[in-house]
């Protein structure tokens, strides 16, 4: 019978091709000591496991005098539109006044996704100031591997203020009297003394 030297070439197709390529019997290479009289596609088995497509194609070789042999190429793909479920986010948080800012941590974020692994990354921080008050926008985005992502974000506030409290007025020089105790007397002038 026909000996196949090569069969069309397995395939990986990646995510969500466009197009599955078409059967190519000419791509199949074989010789026979009577010749070969023809090569086609005998069949095609489409299988899938989850996300994981697998097209499996059998070639037929066929010599002058009807003996046979086969072959089969396999493409494989995956099929995955949807965005990975994050299952863990760091909480928003008040970190008070002035404080050291946590650096991102992707180990915070959790995700899973039903056709592989996620890997999570750092986006962005965005801040927001207003007043003292900062507003810290913190995304983080986790990828399955068809490049679908979904974001997590984590508000972290704080106060901002480094500067020290200043009188907005100050009393005149005042002289302050005592009684016959020798106990002073506070003019009212002194209570209306405001720092800001």
């Amino acid at each position: 019978g026909p000996v196949i030297t090569r069969c069309a070439p397995d395939m990986d197709l990646g995510c969500n091709p466009t197009n599955i390529p078409p059967a190519d019997p000419l791509s199949v290479v074989a010789t026979d000591n009577c010749g070969v009289s023809d090569i086609s596609l005998a069949g095609e088995v489409l299988s899938t496991n989850g996300c994981q497509m697998s097209l499996s194609r059998t070639y037929l070789v066929l010599d002058g005098c009807g003996n046979s042999n086969v072959c089969v190429q396999t493409l494989t793909w995956i099929e995955d539109l949807e965005a990975p479920s994050v299952t863990s986010c760091p909480a928003d948080e008040n970190l008070g006044c002035n404080p050291t800012l946590p650096t991102p941590d992707v180990s915070l974020v959790s995700a899973e996704d039903d056709c592989g692994s996620v890997v999570v990354v750092h986006e962005s921080d965005l801040s927001v100031t207003n007043g003292c008050t900062v507003t810290l926008t913190r995304t983080y985005r986790a990828f399955d591997p068809c490049s679908n992502s979904v974001a997590c974000v984590q508000v972290l506030t704080y106060t901002n203020d480094l500067a020290n409290p200043v009188f907005a007025s100050a009393p005149d020089f005042v002289t302050v009297a005592a009684d016959e105790n020798c106990i002073g007397i506070i003019p009212d002038v002194l209570s209306s003394v405001v720092a800001s």
